[in-house]
């Protein structure tokens, strides 16, 4: 008898081994194409819900025919490491099949997964990153054993062979699962959430959080691919004498009004433009699809709001001097650049806080400037 349940704790190691290797499999996928956000979370509840329904198909042992096996480290493996909704739905998956299998005690064995649930959501909030990585892991598999306190559910002719047979070997599962899975699992999180954080880093300015030039090329080069028969705008924009403003006010202030200027820039355009600062005071953005007189109706308005704009050290008005291309169909980038520029150039000439666009209109194959002011103001700052 002692032989067939070292044989059965034996396969049962095999079996939990074998299905962790395939979610690992199915872990990596799902880091590389997915990022990180509510359908990843989905996809690795999904991931973990089906490994735990998997693990009815070889359970540990039965004590006075209970099935016993280690669904609740997946349950709580999911909600540490993904969340409330990677946790929800590993709990459904898991507690659905434990219904379906209509034990009598099944109640019992959900109530159980939904405590794992929730003791890996208080590991999240209270124990990650206080200690070091193994620390961590080896106390969220204690955290998800607690869930067997609804042992005291049961008939009371359970009691016995389930704290001395199951349990022990249930929480020593918990411990050395969490240490692997978890380690596994939150190992390419931070994996990804490292790389991320570098492709944010290489390609966005970390003052105002627009796309630096790079990015923004090849973003525009994206944007050209999916719009090949749409109108496009693209916008230069810059301060109008900035380096009096740093050079009056420090560069403190200076900060405070290209962030300024950002976040108006950003609130006139829609979620599908780029936008971007390509150094110093100058910005750029674009979009597609917008019409001649949509676009002059945009800078207008991103034009009066920075002249209304008011910064505490500074008495004057802010302006700026706009240029850009509006085509027909897309530009190649360099070319909508060198006429959006050559357009900025012709504003900062006629005076400043002017905004020149360039039409090119291929139906009648007309070409024109067209130039218009903001109200004069002291634009000596």
């Amino acid at each position: 008898m002692a032989d067939q349940n070292y044989i059965q704790y034996f396969l049962s190691a095999l079996n939990l081994a074998g299905l962790m290797s395939l979610i690992a499999v199915a872990s990596i996928f799902a880091y590389k194409s997915m990022s990180r956000g509510l359908i990843q979370n989905v996809a690795f509840g999904c991931i973990l819900g089906v490994g735990a329904a998997l693990m009815s198909a070889q359970p540990i042992m039965h004590v006075n025919s209970l099935q016993i096996d280690p669904r609740n480290l997946f349950v709580g493996c999911a909600a540490a490491v993904f969340g409330p909704v990677a946790g929800l739905i590993t709990f459904t998956i898991a507690a659905l099949t434990r219904y379906l299998e209509a034990a009598p005690t099944a109640y019992v064995c959900i109530f159980s997964l939904f405590v794992a649930g929730c003791c890996g959501l208080a590991w999240r909030h209270y124990v990650e990153g206080k200690w070091n990585r193994h620390t961590q892991f080896a106390l969220l598999g204690l955290a998800i054993s607690v869930s067997y306190i609804s042992t005291f559910l049961l008939p009371r002719e359970y009691w016995t062979g389930v704290f001395l047979n199951a349990i022990p070997v249930l929480v020593f599962i918990n411990i050395i699962g969490s240490l692997v899975l978890g380690n596994f699992l939150k190992y390419f999180q931070d994996q990804q959430d490292r790389e991320n954080h570098l492709v944010r880093q290489a390609s966005f300015d970390p003052l105002t959080g627009l796309l630096n030039r790079r990015a923004f090329d090849q973003a525009y080069s994206l944007l050209l691919g999916s719009s090949h028969n749409s109108k496009v705008s693209f916008v230069v924009l810059d301060i109008d004498n900035f380096k009096n403003i740093n050079d009056t006010y420090g560069h403190v202030v200076g900060d405070q009004i290209l962030v300024a200027l950002s976040r108006i820039v950003k609130k006139n355009i829609s979620k599908n433009c780029l936008a971007g600062r390509f150094g110093g005071d100058e910005f750029m953005f674009c979009s597609a699809g917008m019409s001649f007189n949509e676009t002059s109706l945009k800078l207008r308005a991103i034009q009066k709001q920075i002249l209304e704009f008011r910064h505490p050290s500074i008495s004057n008005s802010l302006t700026v001097s706009i240029g850009a291309v509006w085509a027909e169909k897309p530009l190649p980038f360099s070319t909508a650049f060198h006429q959006a520029d050559t357009a900025l150039h012709s504003a900062k000439k006629s005076g400043k806080n002017q905004v020149i666009i360039h039409s090119q209109d291929a139906r009648l194959n007309v070409t024109e400037d067209i130039n218009f002011a903001a109200p004069k103001v002291d634009a000596s700052t």
